[in-house]
């Protein structure tokens, strides 16, 4: 009896040693596995982690392709929904591939289909501390709209095109022919207005030079005037 109770306490003992290392191994594994994901997550992903904040994502979903400058470089990681806005998490899985600032981001067609991409596009001049910019969604019905009005644009040049029949046409060159003569007098008359601008003024280019040659006459008229009076004083 005493050896089974013995052996009973033992057992438990040795049960409680072994409950002991099992718990040991536990926090020992959580704390490595904790320490490594901590590790890997600072060092690989938080800084590949781009949060940018849109109005409308119009169909984007959990995994959409990010393309930047056309290529794939990523996918959308969580999207937040707020009240006046929606937070899209993305994340940049490319290596070498970093967003820089001032960027502009918006929601794309990526598909025959309709699947939605986060389109981005580098900045024009280097802008520090801005964040990844957005624009306006573009949506179906907005396409759907610009092909309507593009189909109305078509509609009125056809019906003013066939409004012009040939009457019209022979009406509007005849008009030019009549006008022709008129245009060529005004032509013959604004040449000939310039050949009497000419004229005019060569005439007071020679008034300008007859000028000239009557001053030096005067001047020399008066030099040798003093030349006359100083021989007279002698």
């Amino acid at each position: 009896m005493k050896k089974k109770e013995k052996w009973q306490q033992l057992k438990k003992k040795l049960n409680n040693a072994v409950f002991i290392e099992i718990v040991i191994w536990i926090i020992v594994l959580s704390l490595f596995f904790g320490a490594t994901y901590t590790f890997f997550y600072y060092k690989f992903i938080k800084p590949n982690l781009y949060t940018i904040t849109f109005r409308d994502t119009d169909g984007l979903i959990k995994g959409s392709p990010i393309r930047f400058m056309g290529l794939v470089c990523g996918h959308v990681r969580e999207l937040k929904y707020h009240k006046d806005s929606i937070e899209v998490q993305i994340i940049i899985t490319k290596k070498g591939v970093k967003i820089p600032s001032g960027s502009v981001a918006s929601v794309e067609f990526s598909g025959i289909a309709g699947s939605k991409s986060i389109e981005i596009m580098p900045p024009k001049s280097n802008l520090s501390d801005i964040g990844i910019i957005t624009k306006d969604t573009l949506r179906l019905t907005d396409v759907m709209d610009e092909y309507a009005y593009i189909g109305k644009a078509f509609a009125s040049l056809k019906d003013f095109v066939d409004a012009i029949n040939q009457d019209t046409i022979l009406k509007v060159f005849s008009a030019i022919d009549d006008a022709s003569p008129v245009l060529k007098n005004a032509d013959k008359t604004i040449n000939e207005g310039n050949s009497r601008h000419d004229e005019f003024n060569k005439k007071v280019e020679n008034v300008i030079e007859s000028e000239k040659k009557l001053e030096k006459t005067l001047d020399k008229i008066n030099s040798n005037t003093k030349k006359i009076g100083s021989y007279l004083k002698k």
